[in-house]
């Protein structure tokens, strides 16, 4: 098994005013809702509204008028964490039908991402608040995770699973996996999404007030993480917003070995806070 090791740059392209401070489906819907109305304060628009760079295909949103799941049945209270968590374990194209307002979904479980899938498609019809509510990551994938199968020798370089985000918003969301020795590839990090492994795309999506451990040198990324990617491909971040972010490294966005093309995206107030390079003690795995 190949394994990549050391600190990779990243490689972002800034474009169109990006700024870098860049048949019937059933419902699935669980016993208890954990909904709660959407925020009341001020949130960023989606992307750059100055962003005007032609957007790739590989780039753009992808078809969700045929899911395979939908998540509600009209109502703010039948969209609750334990459907969330359960449509993206199934995989497939994922919508939502929790009413014609915006609702927030306040995550008691962390959303994880089965290695055998093919494609997991989130798309939240910009409606759609995960809010980790300052506990919890809300979504994440690793094809590497020993508490999974494995689905080829080399879990670092493969094409699935794909991950697509669009049209969500991803609030208060934290990762709280600290510097670690041995124990995941990069360390930890992206408080509203990790991702190791396989293929990860973001559309049309708002990251507010996420968050990640505040020291150490591996890890970073309070909305998103990233490491690698299959081929080497690039994570496209397509008119998607960013602010309020806070991490030892990378306020928005964090990789190892991973390459980025960020078109018509803005980023504001995000902050790396961390201070350091390797320890120069012994790493020992905690949770802050």
């Amino acid at each position: 098994m190949r394994r990549r090791g050391g600190l990779g740059e990243i490689f972002v392209l800034l474009a169109g005013g990006a700024a870098l401070t860049a048949g019937s489906v059933a419902p699935l819907v669980a016993n208890a809702s954990v909904s709660v109305p959407a925020s009341t304060r001020p949130v960023p628009d989606f992307g750059n509204p100055a962003g005007h760079a032609r957007v790739p295909p590989a780039g753009d949103a992808v078809d969700t008028n045929h899911p395979d799941h939908v998540i509600g049945t009209g109502a703010p209270a039948s969209c609750t964490s334990a459907a969330v968590v359960s449509a993206v374990a199934r995989g497939g194209v994922i919508t939502f039908n929790c009413g014609p307002g915006p609702v927030t979904i306040t995550m008691t479980a962390t959303a994880k991402v089965v290695n055998t899938s093919h494609r997991i498609v989130l798309d939240g019809g910009g409606t759609v608040t995960l809010s980790g509510a300052g506990k919890r990551q809300i979504l994440y994938m690793n094809t590497c995770d020993k508490r999974q199968e494995w689905t080829t020798s080399d879990c670092y370089d493969q094409e699935w699973p794909e991950l697509v985000v669009q049209n969500m918003t991803f609030d208060e969301g934290n990762s709280t996996v600290s510097q670690s020795k041995g124990t995941s590839f990069g360390g930890g990090g992206g408080g509203a999404i990790f991702d190791l492994g396989g293929q990860l795309k973001v559309v049309n999506s708002r990251f507010i007030d996420n968050r990640c451990y505040h020291v150490g040198p591996d890890l970073g990324g309070a909305a998103v993480r990233a490491l690698a990617q299959w081929h080497n491909k690039p994570v496209y971040i397509t008119s998607d917003s960013f602010r309020g972010g806070q991490c030892s490294n990378g306020g928005a966005l964090s990789s190892i070995g991973v390459s980025w093309v960020v078109l018509n995206s803005l980023m504001t107030n995000n902050d790396a806070i961390g201070y350091g390079a390797k320890p120069g003690r012994p790493w020992h795995p905690r949770r802050g």
